[in-house]
């Protein structure tokens, strides 16, 4: 249920809704994106621009949207409002079974900001609205479901000129709201379902007199789930209520202040200039804070989060008014450090206590994490001792209290080599001298990368859904042969995380592979299984080089004297069709009919699709009738179900249903709704002695060109 806070503008009573821990969830997932558009493709398994001309929506960063309780109540439920309940749409979608951007009265979203008491004002002003619903026997309202309903607005699948992305991605609007409403939802001839109407709207109003761009973000405690993401439950999830944050601009001494909301989320409408951003109280705890010492707010909104992890003495009186302040840096602590050489790059630190300086070597204070050294940004250069114990230190003082990112800016021909994510935080206290960890310089070329368990099959690591996998043995193939050599082939094995390195590598190629384990198949990369590296020079970092592990369930022993037949190319990779597809192919064991197929990775069917789960083709089902069949012998007398993946065309194929047979009998009738690919599994089923034919069949109840795709079939025992 939102929270509900009066705010009398206008002489009118007007409710500023907060957002439920989902609804802030679902921003959060939109701020993401917009930080990251083609991280965000990949993770969703699209191109950024399918369904649109080249480049209409650009891979550069986008500003994070501001929360605004205003639009919230536009968007979503709001029970007992008699002014604007009539016009809550998230309400209206589910309670009248319609997705449509037209609402109660004949509303349009911009009535619905308006009558929720969101002020257009200014020259520049805008709004948009993206509006979606899923419809279930049992839909709850959870993480999968926002998931879910990011992903569709994302995809857009079947929506002209993808409206609904092209809205998440454009900088004509600054503020946002979401609603969701959860309740039963009665389709056309069907028993009552569950469902979640989703409902988010885009505004911008400039000229304010308070300032035209936002400082927002979300203050939370990670603990439901350690992942640095804020994580929503049926209450407030991770979310820090009722925070002050101070922003206090160093010019003027002037300060603005907010608090957040109970999910945790907040904005705060500023003036362009350099802030000192404080964040105290309420969830964080008395006598806490976190502080973000020189935030510089431009033409577009900056977004800073607050989190637990952060934590920092409170001032005696954040955000006071003072004498302006020359200069963002205050002189209240200082740094102290040691930057080493590691001359074997093997990362070990007892190999660094008597290494000589790096002449050349910057330590620097990284203000807006951006990983580059600007000129504003305070720095200490490594100084050269004859003493070799006391070589290798920095100093950088004058800092105010508060968390920080450090890094070192290598001279030429070297990079950092520990700590391994190039980045350490320290935390500054008044009148104290902090002294972070070493960090470490080498000449070596790094190789690295990850082993992953690959959630959804995809070939992509994507670290929402993905886990390392650890001590699995990455190994130089030296002569090529898939084959580990113990004796004469390096090898190192994956950390807890996934995460592998080679450390010690000269110039020249190198093959580098992952042994196989047993019920695991391989899905990044599919070239062979293998990266080659060509290294052509020193200091180099090669990363990236992840090694995708597909987890298969292992089929019970087979019944005494029986066991499970064989499907013959059981991945359609036959004939090889690299870059392009067939209708009805030749194939040693598998017969294609109407519109059945097989199509290679990146031909004009699968371009938009992650790659072939198992090898480097998939077989295709378009329109109705299409057959994919086998006649398959070595049955035994016993029970038995189908597994395969599958996936939806992307652009098409969304409500492409199809069937599995058994003898011409139906087993399982499935509609796979992402463009990822899928497991799927039939009932059981019960055959004799034989042999017994296999069959996939397009349904397409929908009509028109629908497609989708099928890969990885097996039989397993019941």
């Amino acid at each position: 249920m939102p929270v509900l806070f009066d705010t009398l503008e206008s002489r009118q009573l007007f409710i500023s809704v907060a957002p439920s821990s989902f609804e802030q969830y679902w921003i959060e997932l939109v701020n993401r994106a917009r930080a990251n558009p083609a991280l965000e493709a990949t993770r969703l398994g699209i191109d950024l621009n399918e369904g649109l001309a080249a480049n209409t929506i650009s891979t550069a960063a986008k500003p994070p949207l501001a929360l605004n309780g205003f639009i919230t109540d536009a968007s979503g439920p709001t029970p007992g409002n008699a002014l604007v309940a009539p016009l809550q749409h998230a309400q209206w979608v589910r309670v009248n079974e319609q997705i449509s951007l037209v609402g109660a009265l004949g509303s349009l979203p911009i009535d619905r900001l308006i009558a929720a008491g969101y002020v257009f004002t200014g020259t520049a002003q805008g709004n948009a609205e993206n509006v979606t619903a899923l419809v279930n026997p049992t839909q709850p309202l959870d993480i999968a479901a926002v998931d879910t309903i990011h992903a569709n607005l994302f995809i857009d699948s079947g929506i002209l000129n993808r409206t609904d992305r092209v809205n998440l991605f454009s900088t004509s609007y600054r503020e946002v709201g979401a609603g969701l409403d959860q309740g039963t939802w009665t389709p056309t001839g069907q028993p009552a379902q569950q469902a979640v109407a989703a409902v988010m709207d885009f505004a911008l109003a400039t000229n304010n007199s308070a300032g035209d761009v936002f400082l927002t973000g979300v203050a939370y405690n990670d603990n439901i789930l350690a992942d640095n993401f804020y994580t929503p439950n049926a209450g407030n999830g991770e979310g820090l209520n009722n925070v002050t944050v101070t922003a206090r601009r160093l010019s003027d001494g002037a300060t603005f202040t907010t608090a957040t909301f109970p999910s945790g989320g907040y904005s705060l409408r500023l003036t362009p200039g350099t802030y000192e951003v404080t964040a105290t109280g309420g969830g964080l705890g008395t006598g806490n804070a976190v502080i973000y010492p020189a935030v510089v707010v431009g033409g577009q909104n900056v977004k800073r989060d607050f989190t637990t992890q952060q934590i920092v003495t409170a001032p005696v009186n954040p955000g006071t008014v003072g004498p302006p302040t020359p200069n963002p840096v205050t002189l209240k602590g200082d740094i102290k450090g040691k930057v080493r050489i590691d001359r074997a790059g093997l990362r070990n630190k007892e190999d660094l206590r008597y290494t000589e300086a790096v002449i050349g070597a910057i330590v620097y204070v990284d203000l807006d994490n951006s990983g580059t050294r600007n000129s504003n940004e305070p720095f200490g250069k490594v100084l050269p001792n004859t003493n070799l114990v006391g070589n290798g230190i920095y100093n950088i003082t004058g800092l105010n209290p508060g968390v920080y990112k450090l890094r070192v800016e290598a001279p030429s021909g070297y990079r950092v080599s520990i700590p391994r994510s190039t980045v350490q935080d320290v935390t500054i206290v008044s009148g104290k001298v902090a002294k972070p960890k070493v960090f470490a310089l080498t000449e070596h070329t790094l190789v690295s990368g990850r082993v992953y368990k690959d959630a959804n099959f995809n070939g992509n690591f994507e670290s929402t859904f993905d886990k390392g996998l650890a001590d699995w043995r990455v190994f130089i193939d030296l002569n090529n042969d898939s084959i580990w050599q113990r004796e004469t082939e390096p090898a190192v094995k994956s950390e807890s995380d996934g995460y592998y390195a080679f450390r010690d590598l000269l110039v020249g190629t190198y093959t580098i592979r992952v042994i196989s384990k047993s019920n695991f198949i391989q899905t990044e990369p599919t070239n062979n299984g293998a990266y080659v590296v060509q290294l052509q020079g020193s200091a180099l970092d090669v990363i990236d080089r992840d090694f995708g592990q597909r987890q298969v369930t292992q089929s019970p022993p087979p019944p005494p004297g029986g066991s499970t037949p064989t499907i013959t190319d059981p991945g359609f990779e036959s004939p090889s069709l690299p870059g392009t597809f067939q209708y009805n192919p030749p194939n040693p064991g598998w017969t294609f009919l109407v519109g059945g197929g097989i199509s290679g990775n990146g031909s004009s069917f699968t371009a938009s699709n992650p790659p072939a789960p198992e090898g480097t083709q998939v077989a295709f089902l378009q329109v109705a009738n299409a057959v994919v069949s086998q006649s398959i012998t070595g049955w035994s007398s016993g029970t038995y179900r189908v597994s395969f993946q599958a996936a939806a065309r992307a652009g098409l194929g969304g409500t492409m249903d199809c069937q599995v047979l058994i003898d011409g009998q139906v087993v399982g009738t499935f509609t796979p709704s992402t463009t990822s690919y899928q497991a799927f599994t039939t009932s059981t089923f019960t055959v004799v002695a034989g042999s017994h034919t296999l069959q996939f069949k397009g349904i397409n109840t929908p009509g028109g060109d629908q497609t989708v795709f099928l890969d990885s079939v097996s039989i397993l025992l019941a």
